[in-house]
């Protein structure tokens, strides 16, 4: 895998998630305005949306890559993904707003009702953005992602200030504005930027059941890889209250750059993986899987150290008022988790194997390790622990990938240092070139 042949598309990638760094200090902004009640409350909503979607991306939206990867196949592929796609989101919403007086008791939080009524128009207005991204995503369209993202996020913050001059401080329902029309205004652009690759037929030989079975593995393990990644704020929602949603809900956002950075490179070399075995080109795959485990691994360790001696504590301090700083402790246990994350990476050579029902067992067993650890946190009562569900299920899931890449792909524990290796040969080639 040569990194020169793919230096347009890490450099739009690059810049596309410079955006939610960028838009991460404008989260700054607003938590400083907002009660961590509020807060909880709006990540609460948003991380139900973001867990509906990531479960029909995982069941429909893998197959829009998989199966149109085969030109003659994308106009069917485009129709029925976009047409599932559609109905299982707008049914499972409209299903929790007639449940939101269940919820609220559940939970004991008579907010949720709001909440739930809030979900139904988030999840329509998202349908265009989050369809349109995959699609491009499979072209490698990378550039029209970025403005798509740009305008998402331009038009949140000008509505953040607006709304901060206006009123000098913001609450869920502004909240939910803000989302609310950042969704909007990044449908529309994608809707402009994509029209001419939104082709859609009924000719071909592509199936339903041909989705269904290659995206519902994907989406099983979708729903047990959730549990720690988006629902975990339910579980802390039951065992604690609103205002300690938005404490974790925090240290999660802080801890986000390192599963945006694992995103990001799954997003890189989940097509190309697939490519790869299309061809059958092992040699390629071990060169994608250990460099990008490597990179990754290298860096993240050495973010976890610095920030573990003092810096987080630093930033938190300067930067956020002193009702959130229980941030602190929390953030410093979660950070140990972000070491295990490169590992992650490796499911993207078994999804591209076509092995969906491993990596599902595998998150069901790392889920019901992490669920535990949630629920014992829980029981106990001790907030600074909670993300030690986070830690649990990164280190299982860890674990069980790399033993079966190793076993069957081969994968020697010292790649995870072959970034070190190839940065100095390629430093020593470059300053031969110098001289």
């Amino acid at each position: 895998m040569q990194i020169q042949s793919h230096i347009g598309k890490i450099s739009w990638t690059l810049a596309n998630r410079s955006l939610y760094f960028l838009y991460f200090f404008v989260l700054l902004v607003q938590i400083n305005v907002l009660k961590p009640a509020d807060y909880g409350l709006f990540e609460l909503l948003r991380n139900l949306n973001i867990w509906m979607l990531g479960l029909t991306d995982s069941l429909i939206l893998q197959g829009l890559i998989q199966f149109g990867m085969i030109e003659e196949e994308r106009g069917k592929v485009n129709t029925i993904t976009l047409i599932l796609y559609s109905a299982i989101l707008i049914s499972v919403s409209i299903l929790i707003y007639f449940l939101k007086d269940s919820l609220s008791i559940l939970f004991n939080e008579p907010n949720l009702v709001n909440m739930a009524m809030n979900l139904p128009l988030l999840t329509f207005l998202s349908i265009p953005r989050n369809y349109i991204i995959k699609l491009l995503w499979r072209d490698y369209l990378l550039s029209k992602v970025f403005l798509i993202d740009l305008i998402y996020f331009l038009s949140m913050t000008i509505l953040t200030f607006y709304y901060i001059l206006n009123y000098q401080n913001l609450n869920f329902q502004l909240m939910v504005n803000i989302l609310l029309i950042g969704t909007a205004s990044s449908s529309i652009i994608a809707i402009l930027l994509a029209y001419k690759k939104l082709e859609f037929s009924f000719i071909g030989a592509f199936s339903i059941k041909k989705l269904f079975g290659y995206g519902t593995p994907l989406m099983l393990q979708g729903i047990f890889h959730s549990l720690t990644k988006y629902l975990d704020v339910f579980i802390v929602q039951y065992f604690f209250n609103t205002g300690t949603v938005g404490i974790y809900s925090l240290t999660k956002n802080l801890y986000r750059f390192f599963d945006d950075a694992i995103s990001t490179v799954y997003g890189l070399i989940f097509p190309a993986t697939v490519k790869k075995f299309v061809q059958s080109n092992r040699e390629e795959i071990f060169a994608i899987m250990t460099k990008s485990v490597s990179f990754t691994f290298v860096i993240f360790l050495i973010l976890v150290i610095i920030l573990q001696v003092g810096l987080s504590e630093y930033l938190i301090t300067t930067f956020l008022p002193e009702k959130y700083y229980a941030t602190i402790v929390q953030f410093n246990v979660a950070l140990i988790g972000a070491i295990f994350l490169p590992f992650l990476l490796l499911t993207a050579i078994i999804t591209a194997s076509g092995k969906t029902q491993i990596t599902m067992i595998f998150s069901i067993i790392s889920a019901v390790i992490s669920t535990v650890g949630f629920v014992f946190i829980g029981i106990i009562n001790n907030s600074d622990l909670i993300p030690i569900g986070i830690i649990l299920y990164n280190l299982s899931m860890a674990i069980l990938t790399y033993i079966y890449v190793k076993k069957n792909y081969g994968f020697p524990i010292n790649m995870i240092f072959r970034f070190l290796y190839d940065s100095k040969e390629f430093l020593k080639n470059f300053f031969k070139r110098v001289k």
